[in-house]
C-alpha cells in the first residue's frame, strides 16, 4: 500500500517544542520509517505573515527530492485584481508550487469576493488545490466562497473530532471540497462513516508531521474497516490526482 501525505511541515515553528524535527533529512527519515512514498510540504516560516520567505526556503530545501511537492503559503496582497492574481499563480507554479495554503484568521483576511475573489477565481481556473486550516476559517464563509467558485479544489485540514456532523453537511453541498484526515481528526469509525456518507474519493491521507508521527496515521488508515480500493484512494491516489489535474 502506498501513501501520499498531504499535511507535512518543515522548518522551525514559532513556540515549537524543543527537539521537534525541522529538517528535510528528519522528514525523509520519518517517511522511510513509516512507509510514506510522497509528501506535500509547507514551511513553518511561510505561515501567517512571511509567506514569501517561507516559499523561498521551501523551494531550496525540497529541490533535491522528487518525492516532495511544495505547498506554497499564498500572498493575497499580490492578487488585488484578476490580472495580478493570474500572474502571481503562473509565477508560483513556475517556481514549483503544487498547491497553496492560506491562513485567513491569522493573516486578517477574508475569503469573501471583495477580498480574495480574484485569487480564488485564478486558483479555480488553474485547478491549483487550496488548503485551508479548519481553525482559520468559519465554515459559513467557506460555504460562501465555494458557492461563488464551485470548481475550486479546496482541502480542509486540521479538523477537530467535534466538527464531523456539520462538516458532512458541508461536504454534501460541495463536490470539490476534500478533507485531510490527519490529527487532530480522531473519531471512532470516523473514516468508515465518511467513506459511507461522502465517498472515499474526497478523503486525503495526512499525518500533521512533525507535530504527530506518520506511523499513527498510517495505522489508522490501514486498520480502518473499509475496502482495499478505498484505502488505496485515500492513501495515495486522491492526492496524486488532485496534483495531476492542475492546469497551466
Amino acid at each position: 500500500m502506498m501513501f501520499f501525505d498531504c499535511n507535512v511541515n518543515i522548518g522551525k515553528k514559532t513556540l515549537g517544542f524543543p527537539g521537534t524535527p525541522e529538517t528535510i533529512d528528519d522528514l525523509v527519515k520519518e517517511m522511510d520509517e513509516a512507509g510514506v512514498e510522497c509528501a506535500l510540504v509547507r514551511h513553518y516560516s511561510g505561515q501567517y505573515n512571511l509567506p514569501g520567505l517561507g516559499n523561498k526556503k521551501l523551494i531550496s530545501e525540497t529541490a533535491a527530492n522528487p518525492c516532495l511537492y511544495n505547498c506554497f503559503s499564498l500572498e493575497p496582497d499580490r492578487c488585488r485584481n484578476p490580472k495580478t492574481a493570474f500572474s502571481y499563480l503562473d509565477e508560483i507554479i513556475g517556481d514549483s508550487a503544487s498547491a497553496g495554503i492560506i491562513y485567513p484568521a491569522s493573516m486578517n483576511i477574508s475569503v469573501a469576493e471583495w477580498c480574495l475573489g480574484p485569487l480564488l477565481a485564478a486558483m479555480e481556473q488553474r485547478h491549483l488545490p487550496l488548503f485551508l486550516p479548519y481553525d482559520e476559517i468559519e465554515l459559513n464563509d467557506l460555504h460562501g466562497a465555494l458557492n461563488n467558485h464551485p470548481e475550486l479544489v479546496a482541502v480542509l485540514t486540521h479538523i477537530p473530532y467535534e466538527a464531523e456532523r456539520k462538516l458532512i453537511s458541508l461536504l454534501t453541498l460541495h463536490g470539490n471540497l476534500h478533507i485531510d484526515i490527519s490529527p487532530p481528526y480522531s473519531v471512532f469509525n470516523g473514516i468508515e462513516r465518511l467513506c459511507k456518507e461522502i465517498g472515499a474519493n474526497r478523503l486525503l491521507f495526512g499525518s500533521f508531521y512533525p507535530e504527530a508521527v506518520m506511523g499513527a496515521s498510517v495505522g489508522s488508515l490501514m486498520y480502518a474497516d473499509i475496502t482495499e480500493e478505498e484505502k488505496t484512494l485515500i492513501g495515495f491516489e486522491n492526492m496524486s490526482n488532485l496534483l495531476n489535474n492542475r492546469k497551466a
